[in-house]
């Protein structure tokens, strides 16, 4: 299964975006479930509102809630600690805590990000 990062939903759904149609071609790409972290839900929302708009967050909510390939990955504490683990290791500031729980999960799912320091390191 795969995950895409925020910033990969961001610019699938900004046409205005500098990186849509390489999103667009990674989507079109995926022919299995998508998995969707709690944490990229609340970041993708987050920015699509800010640099966006609110319809364009709302509609991603009722993207991924209604579609059946999609499945959300609910936190737990689990999954918390083990990003907190990695996050306090890590040296510098490049990486957001959000990046680095992705990081956390990329030994379970393949991880595709458009953030150069990540993809380092998931490298």
């Amino acid at each position: 299964m795969i995950i895409l990062d925020s910033n990969v939903w961001v610019a699938l759904l900004n046409k205005d975006d500098s990186q849509n149609l390489k999103a667009e071609k990674i989507i079109g790409t995926i022919n299995e479930k998508i998995i969707i972290p709690e944490y990229v839900v609340l970041e993708t929302v987050s920015v699509l509102s800010i640099r966006v708009s609110k319809k364009a967050a709302d509609n991603f909510l009722e993207f991924i809630t209604e579609n059946k390939e999609i499945v959300i990955l609910n936190s737990s504490q689990e999954l918390f600690d083990n990003a907190v683990d990695i996050y306090r290791k890590i040296v510098g500031n490049k990486l957001s805590f959000v990046d680095v729980y992705l990081l956390s999960l990329s030994g379970s799912y393949q991880i595709i990000t458009f953030d150069r320091e990540l993809q380092k390191r998931l490298n």
